[in-house]
């Protein structure tokens, strides 16, 4: 209850405004790395640190992770920091808020989050450029020899190899990038891309599991922001403009 006997109401509270941000990012880190937890949109994380729930109270079956009869509880290092309650006629009951280090390791799984989705956006983009531009390089014979099933080349600026089967490559001396799908492990793409020598990306993205439907499906290990994503981009583009696909 607020300051004399008022009820703190959801969107219409400063303890509202505290909370959210907790329910919004326990919500997003459960569907992304954890599970459905005895219930329909009832989720759980749990890692060596921190055990995140993301609930809802009976009567409450809506996907929107602040709203009334939606809870979260989140144990740090096997002790309660975060217990709130939003009851279903919109009053927050705060049992338990704690300040300290768990916010910042709540803050630093929403970041890794927030890197898996990048790095799948990216990944859909390479597959999209391999499935669409590079297989018309062998589809339309743009070079000798090539075919729908494969080929290699080098215009002296950039060298190609595509394989539909098993991946291709593509490199320009400063950028090379390697992609892969392999259907049998489930990947449905994964690419690694060195720029001047260093490993600056590393990702692998899996077809959609039954048990999380929800998540991005992505393992990110390497995503270094910097000048090789506008260096990626107008390879790219050079490479669609040189063969005309």
């Amino acid at each position: 209850m607020g300051l004399f006997g008022r009820a703190e109401k959801i969107n219409a509270s400063e303890l509202s405004d505290r909370v959210k941000p907790i329910f919004v990012a326990a919500y997003d880190i459960c569907r992304e790395f954890g599970s459905e937890d005895a219930g329909y949109f009832n989720y759980q994380y749990k890692d060596n640190s921190i055990l995140i729930r993301h609930s809802c109270l009976e009567k409450s079956q809506t996907a929107d992770a602040f709203s009334p009869g939606k809870a979260v509880s989140i144990d740090y290092k096997g002790h309660c920091v975060f217990d709130c309650i939003i009851k279903l006629n919109g009053d927050i009951k705060s049992k338990v808020f704690e300040t300290g280090e768990w916010t910042r390791y709540l803050s630093a799984l929403e970041g890794v989050r927030e890197r898996a989705i990048s790095a799948r956006n990216l990944l859909s983009t390479l597959y999209e450029f391999g499935g669409n531009h590079l297989f018309a390089i062998g589809r339309d014979r743009k070079v000798p020899g090539a075919n729908a099933n494969g080929y290699s080349c080098n215009n002296g600026k950039i060298r190609i190899t595509y394989d539909p089967y098993g991946g291709w490559t593509f490199a320009d001396g400063k950028l090379e990038v390697k992609f892969d799908r392999n259907e049998k492990k489930r990947v449905a793409s994964a690419a690694v891309i060195t720029f001047m020598g260093e490993i600056v990306f590393r990702a692998v993205h899996f077809f959609p599991s039954k048990q999380r439907p929800f998540s991005s499906n992505t393992n990110c290990e390497v995503y270094k922001r910097g000048s090789w994503e506008e260096h990626l981009t107008d390879t790219m583009k050079d490479i669609k403009a040189f063969y005309g696909v």
